[in-house]
């Protein structure tokens, strides 16, 4: 990653334009879509690799509290708090450790993501009428069978719920690992300038 990640370039403008107004330009934003492009991506990037890591850690840790119920409690509280640490916080918190950067970026997202996708695939599971899953075993099937073949079909609503939910509370924190990084590297006096930044180029 380039060590310049973030720049603030002050313009004057005097011409009575929607730009110097900080009014909403069609015009202007067609003719600069390009600048759009390259984080656009970087942003889907960041909350799909965040949403697919998360969903793989909190799916094993889930399967494993459905059979061993005693690891419920500790796994919710883990990611409890690790869900309640404030985002601009977390990103500071682990600079020092993983640098700046993709990696930094990705332990904080997938960090946010674990509690509401262990909790709504371990509901969908308890959720399974305990009829079906008597069904189930009269007809000869193992508890590795039950839990792919009937379980986790079953719940699939709530899963997706999850998953729904993880990636719509994901999407709007990769601005602000951007926002924490300009705002590490700037000036004091440069700081209090940040809510500027929709009239200005970063």
């Amino acid at each position: 990653m380039s060590p310049l990640l973030a720049q603030v370039q002050i313009h004057q403008r005097t011409q009575d334009t929607c730009v110097s107004d900080n009014g909403f330009c069609p015009g202007w934003i067609a003719d600069n879509f390009d600048r759009y492009v390259d984080p656009f991506f970087q942003h889907v990037l960041l909350t799909v690799v965040a949403v697919a890591i998360g969903f793989l850690i909190a799916f094993s840790l889930a399967l494993l509290a459905y059979r061993r119920r005693w690891l419920v409690n500790p796994i919710t509280q883990v990611t409890g708090v690790l869900y309640t640490i404030p985002s601009i916080a977390a990103f500071f918190l682990l600079l020092p450790i993983t640098g700046r950067g993709f990696l930094t970026a990705e332990i904080a997202l997938v960090s946010y993501v674990l509690l509401i996708i262990f909790r709504n695939i371990l509901t969908g599971l308890d959720n399974v009428p305990e009829d079906t899953k008597d069904a189930g075993r009269g007809m000869g099937l193992t508890d590795r069978q039950l839990l792919w073949r009937v379980e986790v079909p079953l719940a699939l609503p709530e899963i997706m719920a999850g998953l729904r939910i993880a990636v719509t509370t994901t999407v709007g924190r990769p601005c602000l690992s951007r926002t924490a990084i300009a705002v590490l590297l700037m000036p004091p006096r440069a700081a209090p300038c940040l809510h500027c930044a929709s009239s200005r180029r970063w």
